[in-house]
């Protein structure tokens, strides 16, 4: 049963803390999810490795390290990754076969698969399938969107899954699902290259959800642009937190990161530095619009 998404009851707004390049970490960085404190873990679209990372904000400097790396035993194009604080394992999202799989962390041996709803497998896009990845912070729902319109479906109308447990012992297993409008693409195609899609979720505290919208074309020149939304699921509508309306840096990973020093809640998203786009660290901070 599809239902609608709405504006959170709360608005929020987003102010950048820091952005700065980097040099070490994944190429073509695709997800990322915080383990605790500064350690995430980050998943590229090649290869199929998780990689363990420590991502650290220091007087305005973020700072990113490799502590480690695990190849994912059978996957190949991972674009969601989310950590399980109740199994200690990370499920991640393959665009290739429009699979979500947990994998132990140590061995990446994969220990379970969600099941997928058939009209994602019947009508998804090549290359515009499950692109994002998210779990409450209780660890009991989790929840993927594919990147782009289902042929089934409308142009810029995306659907985003959500799977429930009842807890560690319990099997994710599919429930509600959303229909969620992306904004249009608002330059022309380079070629015929231009999209405009879901890129990434991210769960509040209060269980609602960001949505990390990424743009492809060209205005006075070839460049992404990225939105920040804020819904609210089972009502219409959605609240923009933050935009950088043209940017030569692809984000394509977000997750919530520490608080600051301030007690406002930071969000952590890492570019995909693919087709000579840069690599970049954006941290941002949340706080309620008056």
């Amino acid at each position: 049963m599809w239902l609608a998404v709405v504006v959170a009851a709360a608005a929020l707004s987003a102010e950048v803390v820091s952005e700065s390049s980097r040099n070490e970490g994944p190429d073509e960085a695709s997800a990322l999810s915080r383990v605790g404190g500064n350690t995430y873990f980050c998943v590229n679209d090649k290869g199929g490795w998780l990689y363990e990372v420590t991502i650290a904000l220091a007087d305005g400097e973020v700072s990113f390290k490799t502590n480690r790396a695990v190849r994912l035993e059978g996957r190949m194009d991972l674009e969601g990754c989310a950590y399980d604080p109740l199994t200690r394992n990370v499920w991640v999202s393959d665009e290739i076969d429009t699979s979500v799989r947990a994998f132990d962390t140590s061995t990446g041996r994969e220990v379970a698969a969600l099941e997928i709803p058939t009209v994602y497998g019947k009508h998804v896009r090549k290359y515009r399938s499950l692109e994002s990845l998210a779990m409450s912070p209780d660890g009991l729902r989790l929840y993927t969107a594919n990147e782009e319109n289902l042929s089934c479906d409308a142009t810029n109308v995306v659907r985003i899954q959500e799977f429930i447990r009842n807890g560690a012992d319990d099997a994710f297993r599919p429930s509600r699902q959303f229909e969620y409008h992306v904004d249009p693409a608002g330059g022309r195609p380079l070629g015929r290259r231009t999209f405009s899609g879901v890129s990434e979720l991210a769960v509040l505290p209060d269980a609602s959800l960001l949505v990390l919208e990424r743009e492809f074309s060209v205005k006075m020149l070839p460049s992404f642009r990225i939105r920040i939304y804020r819904i609210e699921l089972g009502k219409k509508g959605k609240a923009l937190v933050w935009e950088a309306p043209s940017t030569f840096a692809n984000y394509e990973a977000m997750c919530l990161g520490p608080k600051l020093p301030d007690g406002r809640q930071s969000l952590v998203l890492v570019s995909d530095g693919g087709d000579g786009a840069l690599e970049n660290v954006l941290v941002l901070a949340l706080s309620q619009k008056n």
